[in-house]
């Protein structure tokens, strides 16, 4: 695997307070190599193929620091008053406990926003929501890690939207069901992923997004929002055929209503 960080100097520019290596002792990035190419096979297999990293300015910043969170635990990396250093000399100590957790702490929030800008910049490249990454995250309605702070989440923000996909998974099967189609909501998770929105499309996607956080925060999914919702869409049939061209728009037909003299109340 050809690398995006390719030496010392430039892993350095995305560690700017590691400390400097002095005579004999190993360079940072060959203590980090392993961690490396796991990292960066880790971005390539979820969030951007190898031919895409050159897009997106921020994946060798993403590969350095998952690399180091992923070495910390390994490496005995400590946090000293001038900045990170690995432990076994004479000069330094082992970190605690709580220095380390802190450590690993920042890492992983630096880590999630990196992930989140990475996806935000994503749908801009060309064929990357035909991609494999691309493909995963198309299959819900959020295509980005806003999903989990709108949740109230603040900590382990990509382990915690792996989490919530199932869930959101199943709510929008539901609501797709019940009210906007299985094509309607396949286009929109389309159409979202590759940054190709309409106007009205955008107006959809917030509102039926609005639905699902309430169901993931503990609430339940408004029936007069999603009848406003449907109504939406039957106003502007130009910009939703696929929803009226569904089994799920007959269950909003208008009713036909047919008078049998034997039956009580029959009217005239």
């Amino acid at each position: 695997m050809e690398l995006i960080i390719k030496n010392d100097k430039e892993l350095r520019d995305y560690m700017p307070n590691a400390m400097v290596t002095v005579g004999s002792e190993v360079k940072l990035y060959d203590k980090l190599l392993p961690w490396l190419t796991d990292a960066q096979q880790w971005l390539e297999d979820t969030l951007l193929p190898h031919d895409m990293l050159g897009e997106v300015p921020e994946s060798a910043h993403l590969v350095a620091c998952e690399a180091f969170r992923m070495a910390v635990p390994r490496l005995d990396v400590v946090l000293t008053p001038n900045g990170f250093a690995t432990a076994g000399s004479d000069r330094l100590v082992a970190a605690s406990s709580q220095r380390t957790e802190r450590l690993l702490a920042s890492l992983m929030t630096e880590r999630d926003m990196l992930i989140d800008t990475v996806l935000h910049r994503a749908p801009k490249i060309k064929g990357w929501a035909e991609s494999e990454p691309g493909r995963f995250f198309a299959a819900t309605l959020f295509n980005d890690l806003s999903v989990v702070w709108k949740c109230g989440i603040t900590k382990c923000i990509w382990e915690k939207y792996l989490e919530l996909r199932h869930k959101i998974m199943d709510v929008e099967y539901t609501l797709a069901e019940q009210w906007m189609s299985q094509e309607l909501m396949q286009h929109l998770r389309n159409a979202s992923c590759s940054n190709s929105l309409s106007a009205r499309e955008t107006v959809l996607l917030h509102a039926v997004r609005t639905q699902i956080i309430n169901v993931l925060t503990g609430n339940s999914v408004s029936e007069s929002r999603m009848a406003d919702i449907v109504q939406y869409i039957r106003t502007n049939p130009e910009d939703f055929p696929m929803w009226h061209s569904s089994a799920t728009a007959q269950l909003f037909s208008p009713p036909v209503f047919r008078n049998k003299k034997s039956a009580p109340g029959y009217f005239f």
